[in-house]
């Protein structure tokens, strides 16, 4: 039996791939890799690509994505980071989790980028997978903040912490010819706070009635990414719930952390000037007072 998918392939584009050795029924189904080869006339049919998802047409909630795609879309820290994500995916009900990957489930590039791209130029995780693991920094610090507070919806907050860059995946390029990250038409005309609204916004018109989340609770998710402290003329709305108001914090404390660690690494003396933080930042100053 011959078999035909459309994948997407990175650096390639989407690529219709032919299986002409027969396969059982389960093969294809969710969650189940494939190697497979390209058969075109530009190249060899027996060019193999490795680990390739191969999705159903029906988008499945159940699906954890994360742990569908092959360890080099996640670095070098892969089993670390698909844990991570799975603990807090098993918080999300299922409209959150359709919602989630209703994001993703027709734009595999759009998942490639989220797990490959920097969350900055030159600013905190400004490095490749550092859009993925600020993301989690941000959720797992606003869970632990927010832990037995009534007044705070979990999963509304692991939503909102997980998307809240997510435009970030269009925002940045790589110039060959300056050899240096710049923004991309989109990240200097939109910005990753639009993208990240009008993806959502498809996101969920997609979604059947019945699969999507309460309108309350779309409402808490958008508000909780998308307010900030900006003048009220420019139209953004300051933090008016408790989930917004953690995840405001935890963003910010997790982008200094990282450049704090960033300097401690490097060997930098504490106490070292950091432009991005307009000031001196010093570590183990606890450690150093116990010792003496």
């Amino acid at each position: 039996r011959r078999l035909r998918a459309e994948v997407w392939v990175p650096g390639q584009g989407t690529r219709t791939l032919h299986w002409s050795q027969p396969l059982r029924a389960d093969t294809l189904a969710p969650g189940r890799l494939a190697r497979a080869a390209i058969v075109e006339a530009d190249l060899a049919a027996t060019a193999p690509i490795e680990a390739l998802r191969v999705w159903p047409a029906a988008l499945a909630a159940d699906v954890d994505l994360l742990q569908t795609v092959p360890d080099a879309w996640l670095g070098p820290q892969a089993a670390h980071t698909r844990a991570a994500f799975a603990l807090l995916w098993q918080r999300l009900s299922e409209p959150m989790r359709a919602w989630f990957n209703a994001l993703f489930w027709r734009h595999p590039q759009r998942l490639w980028a989220f797990v490959q791209a920097r969350a900055s130029l030159q600013h905190h995780h400004a490095r490749a997978h550092g859009l993925l693991q600020h993301s989690l920094d941000c959720a797992q610090r606003a869970l632990r903040l927010a832990a037995g507070d009534p007044s705070v919806d979990a999963e509304v907050l692991i939503m909102a912490a997980l998307l809240h860059d997510l435009g970030k995946a269009d925002e940045y390029r790589w110039d060959a010819a300056q050899r240096r990250w710049r923004l991309t038409l989109r990240g200097e005309l939109i910005g990753h706070r639009l993208s990240t609204l009008q993806w959502m916004t498809e996101a969920l018109a997609e979604l059947p009635l019945a699969s999507r989340p309460q309108a309350l609770r779309e409402m808490a998710v958008h508000h909780a990414i998308h307010a900030c402290w900006a003048p009220d003329w420019v139209g953004l709305r300051r933090p008016r719930t408790p989930e917004a108001l953690v995840l405001g914090s935890v963003d910010a404390l997790s982008g200094q952390i990282d450049l704090i660690e960033q300097c401690r690494a490097r060997g930098a003396p504490a106490g070292r000037y950091v432009p991005a933080l307009g000031t001196r930042v010093y570590w183990g100053l606890g450690a150093s007072a116990t010792a003496t």
